[in-house]
């Protein structure tokens, strides 16, 4: 997969605003939001979801000095969270496999959107029973 940023123009709110966007060139992009936090919004077929991404709080802050509040870092260990109300519909086992290495390959990237800061990501760990499986 060849995952690249890209930042667009949208008409949101009455006016155009610049949205940044990982997008894989197969067809699922994942748009960055950052305001107190990180969620992206996963689009990828008929498949669309909303999820939280943190700097992991478990890691000793030697190892981990990037996160705060107001801190625009996700690395260098990233967690993820489903939120899965915004589901677009339910998933199916076929479908973590996919969803965990685009998550992972896109977060891997995510330092190249405006919002975001060093360190770069270089491990993911999910926090939903159904991913933990795919962390690195």
């Amino acid at each position: 997969m060849t995952w690249h940023y890209e930042r667009r123009m949208e008409e949101r709110y009455g006016r155009l605003i610049p949205v940044e966007f990982l997008v894989d060139g197969k067809g699922v992009e994942i748009e960055a939001r950052f305001a107190r936090g990180w969620s992206f919004v996963y689009r990828g077929g008929d498949l669309q979801f909303k999820l939280i991404a943190d700097p992991d709080r478990r890691v000793p802050p030697a190892a981990n000095v990037h996160f705060g509040g107001n801190d625009t870092s996700l690395g260098p260990i990233c967690v993820v969270k489903l939120d899965f109300t915004t589901l677009s519909r339910p998933l199916t086992p076929k479908d973590l496999p996919e969803i965990a290495a685009n998550l992972k390959e896109a977060l891997h990237i995510h330092e190249q959107v405006t919002s975001a800061s060093s360190p770069r990501v270089e491990r993911v760990r999910f926090f939903d029973e159904g991913l933990k499986s795919f962390d690195e």
